[in-house]
């Protein structure tokens, strides 16, 4: 390509390539892009797995909370029934722990108040849920 500057002499430009310093920085903000868009993928997949181990908590909570008003209402204790364990889902491994107590004033009417509370490791946190009921038992 031939430019005619004003007061100069006619020069000719040369086409250019990429130089290394310009291939480094492409290369550098190519990078951090990718990492940023990894994170995020992770950062998500973290949210989902917490989901995931939450609603399973919620079920066995569900179950076990049935499972102890059942037991209550029918025969007055629990019999041999633990206050604590683990229960594994999915390669996680949950803690729980029960308290069941007559309701002071109303030991007559055989109230119970059950609460129970379910545990597990999420990376560096301690994660807890707890759910309480009642029940009632009636005499045959």
């Amino acid at each position: 390509m031939v430019s005619r500057l004003p007061g100069h002499q006619v020069t000719r430009l040369k086409k250019r390539g990429l130089t290394l310093v310009e291939l480094i920085v492409t290369v550098v903000v190519l990078s951090l892009g990718i990492v940023l868009i990894y994170e995020g993928f992770l950062t998500t997949l973290g949210g989902f797995n917490y989901c995931i181990d939450y609603l399973n908590a919620q079920i066995w909570l569900d179950e076990k909370i049935w499972d102890v008003q059942d037991k209550l209402s029918h025969y007055k204790t629990l019999l041999t029934e633990d206050t604590s364990g683990t229960f594994l889902t999915g390669n996680k491994e949950f803690n729980w722990y029960l308290s069941y107590d007559l309701i002071e004033g109303l030991k007559e009417a055989g109230l119970y108040a059950i609460d129970l509370k379910v545990s597990w490791r999420e990376g560096f946190k301690e994660i807890s849920t707890a759910r309480s009921a009642y029940a009632l038992y009636l005499e045959q």
